[in-house]
């Protein structure tokens, strides 16, 4: 019985320590990492062309968009599936 109250001590011990290691050590860490990443942060803009929001978007070619498959949604197959469906069963 005593060893099982200092080994739970010894536990309870163990978790405060890591418990203030995360909170005094890690986390300031992280709040430095992310103020650095914050006051690195360059952004760029080309002379020739000094409103880049009124750019038009390219997107892919028709031709390429007519090449992928279309896939028709069918309710009444997905009601079928469903009576056999492992998840629905249990």
């Amino acid at each position: 019985m005593l060893i099982a109250i200092v080994v739970l001590f010894f536990v309870v011990i163990l978790m405060i320590c890591l418990h203030l290691y995360a909170r005094w050590y890690l986390l300031p860490a992280r709040r430095r990492q992310m103020r650095s990443r914050r006051q690195n942060l360059v952004l760029y803009v080309d002379p020739a062309n000094p409103n880049p929001a009124g750019v038009e978007s390219q997107g892919l070619p028709a031709a390429v968009l007519k090449s992928l498959p279309v896939f028709v949604y069918s309710g009444a197959a997905v009601a079928a599936a469903a009576a056999e469906c492992a998840v629905c069963l249990s």
